[in-house]
């Protein structure tokens, strides 16, 4: 999930100003991945408490 957290916006980026030699699909593919892992990650970690604030 890190991984499509932090690469996958990189790459859609970079393939729609054609930086890297990747197709329109593969960089729509890459943000909607970064777009769900998002999701993942907002809706698992809801009202749960950090590390820091249990007291």
């Amino acid at each position: 999930m890190l991984l499509s957290i932090t690469a996958m916006p990189v790459i859609a980026v970079l393939g729609f100003l054609d930086v890297i030699p990747v197709s329109n699909t593969l960089a729509w593919l890459a943000l909607a991945a970064f777009i769900v892992g998002l999701i993942v990650f907002f809706v698992s970690f809801n009202g749960k408490q950090s590390a820091d604030s249990k007291g």
